[in-house]
């Protein structure tokens, strides 16, 4: 088994640190932008498939909500802001993308962080940048929207606008079948689920997707989507934490809730033929979004055997705060620079003067 080390910037900080004192500023910008990635990603855990026919591997991307151009504090920054975010998340994603070759990549809602406020105009020009960062043309994709995409949060109403516009955005029916699996989109902020088709069978293992939590707020409309689909596995997003949930099935009282931190790092295994509804709640990937745990969920369903762990990323905001002492140290040394070439040259030119008195 490979030994993995807590995810750390210990010795990231030690590179920089030597860089710095070598006034090595280009070493720190390639340690940064690229190498941090590849350190990142080479603590993760790896799943494989025992057999490959039998296996779905499952990428999960929860609430990247891509910047728009009307809600950031400082707006002459939003250009600047919109390109940072979409390069981390175009870095970050194609990292864990390549890392589990999935089979199924599943957006678990809060695509964009204005959708819902967009114009039609801002809204499409939102849908094709997120396009850019995340399409992949040899997986199955699987959108859900969240309340930032459609409204359902505070005065941000919904309409049916909001939610056709979505679904043109991203066109897809309510169950998509894949292999043995049967995936089923929950919308809990309309407390709408897809209709139980005639001639349902139970050859498949359901896996539901909602945005919003479904077993730690328990409601009559959750009630209604268990009775109905009797799922084993729930994926879940919105918080922006990490955690797995476990209620019984038939009491449906008890609910035992494990929260998931960087430096847990581990692959938890379920046997989902027992009595249990799982559900796990996958971080936020974003670094714009107050929390500095951020990654990517990744799970593994073979033979009843679901396997999950968190690809942890990196900080952003580690990153730019470097950027922003060398950016104080290179200004610093600019001035200094220049009041010493001012004296030198008030030096030079009142010695002239003596010389020719």
């Amino acid at each position: 088994m490979i030994k993995h080390l807590a995810i750390s910037h210990f010795n990231i900080i030690n590179l920089i640190h030597v860089a710095v004192r070598n006034n090595y500023n280009s070493i720190i910008l390639l340690l940064l932008e690229i190498l941090t990635y590849y350190y990142i990603s080479f603590l993760w855990y790896p799943i494989e498939c025992i057999n490959r026919y039998k296996c779905t591997k499952i990428l999960l991307v929860a609430d990247p909500q891509l910047i728009g151009l009307q809600n950031e504090r400082i707006q002459f920054l939003t250009p600047l802001s919109i390109w940072d975010s979409d390069r981390y998340l175009s870095k970050t994603y194609s990292h864990a993308y390549k890392f589990t070759q999935p089979d199924v990549v599943i957006f678990l809602g809060d695509l964009l962080d204005e959708g819902s406020t967009a114009t039609d105009k801002e809204f499409y020009s939102y849908v094709e940048r997120f396009y850019n960062i995340f399409q992949k043309d040899d997986v199955q994709n699987v959108w859900i929207p969240g309340d930032n995409d459609i409204g359902g949060e505070s005065a941000d109403y919904i309409t049916p606008h909001k939610i056709d516009r979505f679904n043109k955005a991203f066109p897809q029916d309510n169950i998509i079948l894949y292999k043995n699996i049967r995936f089923l989109k929950i919308n809990r902020l309309i407390n709408q689920a897809p209709t139980r088709p005639t001639g349902f069978t139970t050859n498949y293992t359901d896996i539901v997707l909602s945005h919003l939590n479904l077993l730690a707020i328990p409601t009559l409309f959750v009630d209604k989507v268990l009775d109905t689909f009797h799922p084993k596995i729930v994926f879940t997003a919105h918080i922006h934490r990490a955690m797995v949930i476990k209620m019984r099935e038939d009491s449906r009282n008890d609910r035992l809730i494990t929260p998931i931190r960087p430096d847990n790092t581990k692959v938890y295994q379920y046997d989902i033929n027992d009595d249990d509804v799982l559900e796990i709640v996958v971080p936020t990937c974003s670094y714009r979004m107050g929390t500095m745990d951020i990654g990517y969920g990744f799970a593994v369903l073979e033979s009843n055997i679901l396997r999950y762990t968190i690809l942890w990323t990196s900080s952003r905001f580690f990153q730019l705060g470097i950027y922003g002492v060398l950016l104080v140290i290179f200004l610093l040394f600019y001035f200094f620079r220049c009041c010493c070439s001012c004296k030198k040259a008030e030096t030079s030119q009142y010695s002239i003067l003596q010389h020719v008195a």
